[in-house]
């Protein structure tokens, strides 16, 4: 979880597809602690909001270990300091069809 903890600023929080706002804290936690799934991702753009300030914007699936499936569309906002990029924030939507 140290490479995730290093990937996440201090003041990150989330837009949870649930509906629920998460912190840095609750995030690496519940990773922690989530079943193994795979996720897919597509259609990934980024666009520059300003200097050291980016979007980026994909489409993910989500397959449970039991094969099930789950569509979201994800984005991120990362702000660079000195040499390193960090997400600020984050948002996952449940997509209404797969992709």
């Amino acid at each position: 979880m140290k490479e995730l903890s290093a990937l996440l600023d201090d003041d990150f929080t989330e837009f949870g597809r649930s509906g629920n706002v998460y912190d840095k804290r609750v995030v690496i936690g519940r990773i922690q602690k989530e079943e193994t799934s795979r996720m897919t991702l597509s259609d990934f753009k980024i666009v520059g909001l300003a200097p050291n300030v980016i979007l980026a914007k994909y489409r993910a699936t989500k397959t449970e270990t039991g094969g099930q499936k789950s569509y979201s569309l994800r984005s991120s906002i990362w702000r660079k300091t000195g040499d390193k990029w960090r997400m600020f924030f984050h948002q996952g939507t449940t997509a209404a069809t797969k992709p």
